[in-house]
């Protein structure tokens, strides 16, 4: 995504955020939460563009963990809010991200139609990421149960992505 795309959506995000949250919670969500995946997967990808490789350990996750959040809120996170474990997942406000091999060929377009029973981000407007720490990623975000959000069709709103690194 172009810098320039990228702060048109931020500064259109950010003035539907501001409009909607305090009237609408759920026009937020249809406006707003759907450009949260493919923000999160353009950012693994220009990781493993630079890399060669997806973020594979806790350190650098975190790089990318801080890049995702700081592009969401507008702002880095304080010296009080940083990344943290929870099981098997790095947190950093409502931003989590895992290694895990499911990323690797994830069947995205049966899981659209079907998301997995225990996929539940435990709270509303949470953004899920996972990665095998190779090469493939997938991202959604949590409607107001704390599953995936669906678009007008009821699909689950899940974005993947494959990085191919430089030669």
């Amino acid at each position: 995504m172009s810098k320039r795309k990228w702060f048109i959506l931020r500064f259109l995000g950010l003035a539907v955020m501001a409009l909607a949250s305090s009237a609408c919670p759920q026009a937020l969500a249809q406006a707003v939460l759907p450009t949260w995946p493919p923000l999160a997967v353009a950012e693994l990808k220009d990781y493993c563009r630079q890399k060669g490789h997806m973020p594979s350990n806790n350190e650098e996750i975190d790089q990318v963990l801080i890049k995702i959040y700081t592009k969401l809120q507008g702002n880095p996170p304080d010296a009080a809010t940083q990344p943290t474990t929870n099981g098997s997942w790095r947190v950093l406000g409502n931003v989590k991200i895992s290694l895990d091999g499911i990323a690797r060929n994830a069947p995205l377009a049966a899981w659209r139609k079907d998301p997995p029973q225990n996929w539940n981000a435990l709270g509303s407007m949470t953004l899920v990421v996972v990665t095998d720490g190779q090469k493939d990623c997938f991202a959604w975000v949590s409607a107001l149960e704390g599953t995936p959000l669906r678009d007008g069709n009821n699909e689950a709103i899940i974005v993947g992505g494959r990085c191919e690194p430089p030669l």
